[in-house]
């Protein structure tokens, strides 16, 4: 197995160990969570180049640790809308014979995740929480093919070991529902380049 595989595997071995240690205290309360947003490429440079900003949704399960902790297995899948004059001149400096008259087009590219994530609180206060949050995982790069009178360009899959960083605050909706806004900076290890993004999203969880 390659070491990013590993890796991917042990963030599912740490996740199962809280959730297990969590239950074993006593702590039996099972939280879900479910967002959305927008989402924005930060690296490498053809990323950003050709896509403007994109759709995420994210949605997890997990539990509340007995040390105020929350952890999660989450999934996040994110949809980057192209830009089609870059795409277009992109297309024309990799294939010089292309008549610029011709038809482009392009199809988004997707980016799924899949992680193990822990969310730290900074403070006790009821009505807005502030928290951090770190996760570990693995990350699916599908780039979308472009296609156009003298061929394609594009479309093949990546994936590698993920990471995760990032922060928000949450607020008390009702007596088990909260209200939260984030951002967290997604890196993945993918074979060549690292794949970066930046979702910022809004969402529920109890």
């Amino acid at each position: 197995m390659r070491p990013s595989g590993r890796a991917a595997v042990l963030a599912a071995v740490v996740f199962a160990f809280l959730v297990g240690t969590s239950y074993a205290a006593g702590e039996r309360q099972l939280s879900w969570r479910l967002a959305g947003g927008s989402c924005f490429p930060v690296h490498p440079e053809l990323l950003t180049d050709l896509h403007t900003s994109g759709l995420n949704l994210e949605g997890g399960v997990g539990a509340l640790l007995p040390i105020g902790i929350r952890v999660y297995g989450a999934y996040d899948y994110n949809s980057l809308f192209v830009d089609e004059q870059s795409v277009t001149e992109y297309v024309e400096s990799q294939d010089p014979s292309i008549d610029t008259g011709s038809t482009v087009d392009a199809n988004p590219t997707r980016i799924h995740t899949a992680m193990a994530v822990a969310f730290v609180p900074l403070t006790k206060t009821v009505a807005a929480k502030p928290y951090v949050l770190g996760g570990i995982g693995w990350m699916w790069v599908v780039e979308g093919e472009i296609s156009y009178s003298g061929g394609t360009l594009g479309g093949s899959e990546d994936s590698g070991f993920a990471t995760a960083l990032g922060g928000g605050i949450d607020f008390r909706a009702g007596p088990t529902i909260n209200v939260f806004v984030e951002a967290v900076w997604y890196v993945g290890f993918t074979e060549g380049n690292t794949t970066q993004i930046v979702p910022l999203r809004i969402g529920i969880y109890r």
